[in-house]
């Protein structure tokens, strides 16, 4: 995550014409924040913006917007990062879009909800979105302040399970494992 804080590009930030003029400092400085200041520290996306406000000249909304975005832009791509070296040692496994459950999930993202890809596979939205995860669907419609998130999900039923002083096993849910040692319910 730290790594795409600091060398992702942000290229979609509008500033007014006074900013405009220190666009590459003031860039560097919300990386800065992102990487070292936010995410290395664990900051919640709130104390990322109060620190950029000041960056921003006390712009807290543009402040929340880009923290937000940009916050979670970074986290997801480290995510995907992590999800590809996991496949290459060959965990089988799909990539599952799960929408905020609140009012405020735009209506793509409803329909997104529960869908499983692959993981080299794109999520597609209806805006015209198309990114392996939320808030890296290279639109700002599906982008800017997407709280969606996406969860890995092993493909198949596990084979076996470790039973505490038994060893490995066939699977067995809980249940089951009780049912067949014969122990009866507390």
């Amino acid at each position: 995550m730290i790594k795409q804080a600091v060398l992702a590009p942000i290229d979609k930030l509008t500033l007014i014409d006074r900013l405009q003029r220190n666009r590459k400092r003031i860039i560097a400085e919300i990386k800065h924040q992102l990487a070292q200041e936010g995410l290395i520290l664990g900051d919640s996306y709130e104390e990322m913006a109060q620190r950029m406000k000041k960056v921003l000249e006390q712009d807290a909304n543009k402040s929340r917007t880009i923290a937000r975005t940009e916050g979670h832009r970074v986290r997801n791509k480290g995510k995907v990062e992590s999800t590809k070296k996991a496949a290459e040692l060959g965990l089988n496994m799909v990539k599952v879009w799960d929408a905020t459950l609140d009012k405020r999930t735009r209506p793509a993202h409803r329909r997104l909800d529960g869908t499983i890809v692959g993981v080299d596979e794109d999520f597609v939205s209806q805006f015209g979105g198309r990114g392996p995860a939320p808030g890296l669907m290279k639109t700002a419609r599906d982008d800017i302040n997407c709280p969606c998130i996406f969860r890995l999900q092993l493909v198949g039923e596990p084979q076996e399970r470790l039973i505490r002083g038994e060893g490995v096993e066939e699977y067995l849910t809980y249940g089951e494992w009780e049912k067949k040692r014969g122990y009866k319910r507390f």
